[in-house]
């Protein structure tokens, strides 16, 4: 089991790469969800 200051230094240093996968996500994603949603206004 790993100590308390382990688990916390590990914690920390994962804050980062979770936001940048979010900005990988939500980079990748918009384009297809602004296409969707223009597209649908051109059917109408």
């Amino acid at each position: 089991m790993i100590s308390y200051m382990e688990a916390l230094r590990v914690g920390i240093g994962m804050v980062s790469r979770g936001e940048v996968a979010m900005v990988l996500i939500t980079t990748m994603i918009t384009p297809v969800l602004l296409k969707m949603v223009y597209s649908s206004e051109i059917l109408e």
